[in-house]
């Protein structure tokens, strides 16, 4: 809102001169909500950023945590089928049963 104080008759504003005075302030309107926008855009992109961080380290964290169990795991199998551990039945059946998480 613009508003002018006219305090004597003869400080009148023309009807051209408040034409004038409503394109300017409409300029004013249309520039400050450029402004708006640009600051809004501006934000939605620095969230999306902060968002797409935070997406990556929980996969990243995600990852490791399953990776390092899988590599025992996989470890563990391996020493186990190709002969490299020596123990016996049981104790291979526990050891399996260990690592498939079951008791």
């Amino acid at each position: 809102m613009l508003a002018i104080l006219i305090t004597d008759d003869k400080d009148r504003l023309t009807i051209g001169q408040e034409r004038l005075m409503e394109a300017y302030a409409n300029l004013a309107a249309v520039a400050i909500e450029s402004i708006l926008l640009n600051e809004e855009s501006h934000n939605a992109q620095t969230t999306e950023g902060y968002t797409e961080k935070l997406q990556t380290a929980l996969l990243n964290s995600v990852s490791h945590d399953l990776r390092t169990p899988l590599v025992s795991i996989i470890g563990v199998l391996s020493s186990l089928q190709e002969g490299g551990i020596q123990l016996d039945d049981a104790a291979k059946a526990k050891l399996i049963k260990s690592c498939l998480g079951r008791s």
